[in-house]
């Protein structure tokens, strides 16, 4: 995949901006249209991502970079 740019409209924590880069990386790349929890992210705002999600892979690993 290409590069992509995120762009947040304020200061956000840390935890939030990996969660922002990750699905912002998984929507760019199609995986979430490969993600059974798609539907129900969609529609609820208060969904909470399971920690095996790809999204939420992702972030851990966006967290675990930032800390190197």
């Amino acid at each position: 995949m290409g590069k992509h740019i995120t762009i947040f409209d304020r200061a956000y924590p840390r935890e939030k901006q990996a969660e922002g880069l990750a699905i912002s990386e998984a929507v760019a790349s199609g995986k979430c249209d490969k993600c059974a929890f798609l539907k129900q992210c969609a529609r609820d705002r208060n969904f909470e991502f399971p920690v095996f999600a790809w999204c939420q892979q992702r972030k851990h690993q966006i967290l675990k970079s930032w800390e190197e």
